[in-house]
């Protein structure tokens, strides 16, 4: 019984660790369109931070994440975040 109660936590486990993957290299390609942008901002004498469209994108993260059942202070900490970075590196 432990033995089959311990196989699918690993198997869960192994499906955490698969989704983890997944966010990682949707993140990566995220960051490849954030660096584009960065370049069009530059070359255009943009600004890297848009306060506009961060708001715009963290209202829509956060109706698109509590829809999911997401709470929305996590999607705020973790958007947060997200943008944060995307702003560092489009101003690089």
């Amino acid at each position: 019984m432990i033995t089959d109660m311990s196989s699918e936590l690993d198997e869960l486990r192994k499906k955490i660790d698969e989704t983890d993957q997944n966010l990682l290299r949707m993140l990566a390609e995220r960051m490849w369109f954030v660096d584009k942008i960065g370049a069009y901002k530059r070359e255009n004498g943009l600004e890297a931070r848009d306060e506009k469209r961060r708001a715009e994108v963290l209202t829509a993260r956060i109706e698109t994440g509590k829809a999911l059942g997401i709470a929305e202070d996590v999607i705020r900490k973790l958007f947060g975040i997200i943008l944060d970075y995307s702003e560092t590196r489009e101003g690089k």
